[in-house]
């Protein structure tokens, strides 16, 4: 690795390290200052001459007591030393996670284009499973922020990472169905394991042995043969909080559907968290970014509330698509249209950086969206001022045992059609 290829590791955006390089800076000039008025205090300003007549200035005042700039000068020297090394201690936790892992990630196949998915729940799996049914690279940048369920009661106990979006996003790129069930199952009510998901302890059990908790989903992709990586959007234990219009705020993914309120804003506590340097590198690498379909506010937009993540979207040259959901979620987007949903994304990030929408505008049986309509559910809005240039409309919707999803085969039509041809074998429509 060549010096200039170190420094731009070292300033990399995201890293969040070069806040820690000033505060250190910061600290050594404290130093040299109090090093120097030592001299002077001890030495009468034998290292620097010229320095003296600037502190007689300053502290040659009948009011100070002879003792104040010695205190002075000790005080300043243990206080610049003290942050110097605690200015450096951070760097090195700031740089040590992002680093560890990188030369394990899996290297892209050459003259394959790379596609990147953000998201995470259910959302995400059917077009993970659809990127499997075509030659591309995959990588999936997934929402770590949930707090029920079994994810959250071992993001509490043990204090790492959400897993249960990492889990099912493992298993759609997943290619040995034997972990379906594996990874799936869930133990009964009762006992000390009530109602853990097997491959959330699996990832618990991985991040308490590997000490990371990027290394533990990387090992788990490894075991499953996913055909792509997954990668946490961040690997700090953050929860997301929502701010509602009537000003009212609630902290944890799980409780802010359930307030009932139209959401003004998502925010993350703590307000400084640091997205994952694979993300950027990932995202830095795309032909294709794909934003959707999943939960606006709890799913998609975590991801985006992280600003390094959403300059490198918006300066990539990748084709980004969002794909929008077919029903609204309740307590979440109630009402919603398509344009809602972008309004949503761009007021957090500040810009419509999409190139495509893909809208679902399939009929659906009257009864089933009674069902859903009964539940507080709706089908999505198209808007009548849609931006019908950049909107692709697609049959993608499939009704399952009652429960209305996007279509596999569907979005591997579209997304085949989207993804630049000259690098795409031809679609079979067979996984």
């Amino acid at each position: 690795m060549t010096r200039r290829d170190l420094l731009n590791r070292l300033v990399r955006p995201g890293i969040m390290v070069k806040r820690w390089y000033v505060l250190s800076l910061f600290g050594v000039v404290i130093v040299i200052i109090t090093m120097i008025s030592l001299d002077w205090v001890y030495n009468n300003g034998l290292v620097l001459n010229w320095f003296p007549e600037i502190l007689q200035r300053i502290f040659d005042n009948p009011s100070l007591p002879d003792w104040f700039l010695p205190v002075f000068s000790w005080v300043g020297l243990i206080l610049g030393l003290g942050i110097v090394i605690y200015g450096a201690i951070q760097v090195a936790f700031s740089l040590i996670p992002h680093y560890g892992a990188t030369a394990k990630k899996q290297a892209p196949k050459a003259g394959i284009p790379n596609v990147v998915v953000i998201g995470g729940g259910s959302g995400t799996f059917p077009v993970l499973k659809a990127l499997r049914m075509l030659e591309v690279n995959t990588t999936a940048i997934v929402t770590v922020a949930d707090s029920g369920g079994s994810t959250g009661k071992l993001r509490d106990e043990m204090h790492i990472p959400a897993m249960g979006d990492i889990r099912r996003c493992l298993l759609a790129l997943s290619d040995k169905p034997v972990f379906d069930k594996i990874i799936q199952h869930r133990f009964n009510k009762n006992g000390s394991l009530a109602d853990h998901s097997l491959g959330n302890l699996i990832i618990a059990g991985l991040t308490s042995t590997e000490g990371d908790f990027a290394e533990a989903v990387y090992r788990l992709s490894k075991l499953m043969a996913t055909k792509g990586q997954v990668i946490p959007f961040s690997i700090e234990n953050i929860s997301l909080c929502a701010k509602f219009e009537d000003g009212t705020t609630v902290s944890g993914e799980a409780e802010i559907p359930k307030i009932g309120k139209k959401i003004s804003k998502v925010f993350f506590n703590p307000p400084h968290a640091k997205p994952y340097v694979r993300v950027l590198e990932a995202l830095s690498f795309a032909d294709v970014i794909i934003i959707g379909p999943g939960s606006l506010y709890t799913s998609l937009l975590p991801a985006l509330l992280l600003s390094p993540i959403v300059d490198v979207i918006i300066n990539s040259n990748a084709k980004k698509i969002f794909i929008s959901n077919i029903m609204t979620q309740k307590g979440e987007t109630d009402g919603y249209s398509v344009n809602d949903h972008i309004k949503a994304i761009v007021d957090h990030t500040g810009t419509d950086f999409f190139d495509n929408i893909v809208v679902t505008k399939s009929d659906i049986d009257v009864g089933i969206l009674e069902k859903y309509r009964s539940i507080g559910s709706t089908k999505v809005g198209i808007d009548v001022d849609i931006d019908r240039e950049r909107v692709v409309f697609a049959d993608l919707a499939e009704v399952d045992s009652g429960v209305i999803r996007h279509s596999v085969t569907a979005l591997a039509r579209v997304l085949n059609s989207e993804i630049p041809k000259s690098k795409v074998k031809k679609f079979s429509g067979k996984e």
